[in-house]
């Protein structure tokens, strides 16, 4: 009499130990290669915003000079391009 044949289930479904390993440590490179890139957009998204603030304010520097801030803000008349403010008639 023979013995009928088994299959081991476990066999065929779950990859070897080492091909575990392997499929770990490359999900885990692709991680932290995301992980790096995201860093780098954060990173250059401050950078870029700190530049903006630094170029707005060394370009507004010879206007608060000339005007208060107080001034500036509270002003009812708008004059951009006179050097001083002319009463409207």
């Amino acid at each position: 009499m023979t013995k009928p044949m088994t299959t081991d289930v476990n066999a065929t479904t779950r990859p070897a130990a080492g091909d575990r390993l392997v499929r770990r440590r490359g999900r885990q490179l692709r991680e932290r290669g995301i992980e790096a890139l995201l860093f780098l957009a954060a990173a250059s998204s401050v950078a870029i915003t700190f530049a903006i603030v630094a170029i707005l304010v060394t370009e507004s520097l010879p206007l608060f000079r000339e005007v208060s801030l107080v001034s500036f803000l509270t002003d009812r008349q708008w004059t951009p391009c006179s050097t001083t403010p002319t009463s409207a008639s």
